[in-house]
């Protein structure tokens, strides 16, 4: 197990540890597998134990259509195009599409009245998959100064790769990208998959509570003694039922 490691001293009762590895930027738009992928190379890898919590997010996108004014449109339209229809006959239908959208309230007034609504006919449109998150979260106790200052490391690590770097005072180069794994203690031959696959991420958020205990604590050589750490990943790339990161294929 290479890489920085929280908590650095061996324990039984740790049955889960999940390991992040900050990569270079690879671009997945030209790469030639859809479903899967375009890793690029290591710069670091750090080993925590199991998160307190791992909360996952799947989102889609849909629109709503209307299907009474949709129906009204063709309606109105295909009249239109009909060579044989009256021009009465044209002028209804387009007052029936003019009247779905009603500007002046006058369907309000007329439910009121009645005591019913009009029934919209409405579905929902599919547009597209969001981007797939997940936050991970701990509430960390270093048993020791020198552990508390491997976490330091660690955070430190994390906070580096999910910033860019400045070339020339006018560009950002992007952030490290993220490759996440859930093991079994034992190492990574033991991968999880209970938890489910994570695509290739980027890190959007880091964020470190220093008060853990309701107040700021630490040891006599100044390591932090309580730690909350919070992480949000958002996946890099749009899934879809092929892709590996859903599909479950290795």
């Amino acid at each position: 197990m290479s890489g920085l490691r929280y908590p650095i001293i061996e324990s039984t009762e740790i049955k889960t540890w999940v390991q992040i590895t900050a990569r270079k930027p690879a671009a997945n738009i030209l790469g030639a597998n859809p479903n899967q992928d375009n890793l690029g190379s290591v710069i670091d890898t750090v080993h925590l134990l199991a998160p307190n919590t791992i909360s996952e997010s799947n989102a889609h996108a849909y629109e709503v259509i209307t299907q009474r004014v949709a129906g009204a449109a063709a309606q109105a339209f295909s009249s239109e195009l009909n060579l044989d229809s009256t021009v009465s006959g044209v002028g209804g239908t387009i007052r029936s599409f003019l009247d779905s959208f009603d500007p002046t309230g006058a369907m309000k007034q007329v439910s009121k009245l009645t005591g019913s609504s009009v029934n919209p006919r409405e579905e929902k449109l599919y547009k597209q998959p969001q981007f797939r998150s997940f936050t991970l979260s701990w509430e960390l106790a270093p048993q020791s100064n020198d552990e508390s200052n491997q976490l330091t490391e660690i955070i430190n690590t994390l906070r580096r790769n999910s910033y860019p770097t400045l070339k020339g005072g006018s560009r950002y180069l992007f952030p490290s990208e993220f490759s996440l794994e859930y093991y079994s203690k034992g190492g990574i031959g033991g991968k999880l998959k209970s938890i489910g696959r994570i695509g290739k991420c980027v890190l959007e958020s880091v964020s470190v509570n220093y008060t853990g205990a309701g107040f700021f604590q630490k040891y006599d050589e100044g390591g932090a003694a309580f730690v909350n750490l919070d992480l949000q990943f958002s996946e890099a790339q749009l899934l879809h039922q092929d892709h590996k990161a859903i599909s479950g294929d290795n």
